[in-house]
């Protein structure tokens, strides 16, 4: 962009803005994102990663401790690393679903940084001295996730845990959390929801998602799969070709059309789960119906995208 090479970038690093700011004939645009930085845990039975301070394994996974896991959480000054690491270019977050999407819960507390109650929830485990090292692993090059990696090394240390930082090129991260045996105990990675659709964000901890990037905790816990399951609706908006296709894919797809003055519109799901919920389909569709009318038929399409931010 500086050397004219490029009229325009998407997501400028936050080290930047300030640099490209004060360019003559550049505009900054800024505005809330869908973009949560999350750093994955390993909660496997069995990890090769995470040892002692002295690089010998431990026999059982500390993360499979829900109070190790606090104890970390309250271990870590977000504030500090929104104003600091993100330039201010950032705001704490206090749960997996961004703000203003469907499913988030604008009264839940802020996360907390507490070293005393990380010490605390630490004192109740194996691990009551902390003493163990965990790895670390971030896109090779991405300085965004370098500076997260030494945040969390500098507010360890107050609770005696090493964070070893592993850099590796994005292929190579892919590939290690693709397999259990493989898949490292911290894996630093930007999430970003494909829609406002709350199960965007759930799908990340359903195993349909175990192997992937967003899935590399293999995180297998039989009650929230039932969560994420009971509360899905198998069924989505395409035009006819996608319907087609789908169609030609799968044995167990019905398609309805829907002739309302918006041409190739098609809703799709199984018919199985149609018969089982009928009323959760009839409130999708008049839902999504409704919302897609709107905006096909709205000349001024601000307010709306103002609602869904």
């Amino acid at each position: 962009l500086l050397s004219g090479g490029v009229d325009m970038i998407n997501y400028a690093p936050p080290s930047s803005i300030a640099r490209l700011q004060k360019e003559e004939g550049i505009s900054i645009s800024k505005g809330p994102s869908v973009y949560n930085f999350m750093i994955y845990a390993d909660q496997r039975k069995d990890t090769k990663q995470v040892t002692d301070n002295n690089g010998k394994k431990l026999e059982k996974n500390p993360f499979r401790d829900l109070r190790v896991r606090q104890a970390l959480s309250y271990g870590i000054n977000r504030k500090v690393i929104a104003e600091r690491v993100m330039e201010g270019l950032a705001s704490p977050v206090n749960q997996l679903t961004p703000r203003g999407f469907f499913g988030s819960n604008p009264d839940l507390p802020e996360l907390e940084y507490d070293v005393a109650k990380a010490k605390e929830f630490l004192a109740k485990t194996k691990h009551p001295e902390g003493g163990f090292e965990i790895e670390y692993v971030y896109v090779e090059g991405f300085e965004l996730e370098r500076q997260m990696g030494l945040a969390m090394i500098d507010a360890y240390k107050d609770i005696n845990v090493t964070v070893k930082m592993v850099p590796q090129t994005w292929p190579n991260m892919v590939a290690l959390g693709s397999k259990p045996e493989t898949s490292p105990d911290m894996l630093a990675i930007f999430a970003t929801p494909v829609s406002t659709d709350p199960d965007a964000i759930a799908i990340q901890y359903h195993p349909e998602s175990f192997g992937k990037y967003y899935g590399s905790h293999f995180l297998n816990d039989p009650d929230l799969i039932k969560m994420i399951e009971a509360g899905r609706a198998g069924a989505f908006i395409g035009n006819t070709s996608s319907m087609i296709k789908a169609k030609a894919a799968r044995s167990n797809v019905h398609a309805i059309p829907m002739d309302d003055g918006m041409p190739g519109q098609v809703y799709v799901a199984r018919p199985e789960d149609v018969a089982a919920n009928p009323d959760k389909y009839v409130s999708f569709l008049r839902a999504t119906h409704k919302a897609a009318l709107e905006i096909a038929t709205t000349e001024d399409l601000g307010p709306i995208l103002e609602q869904i931010g």
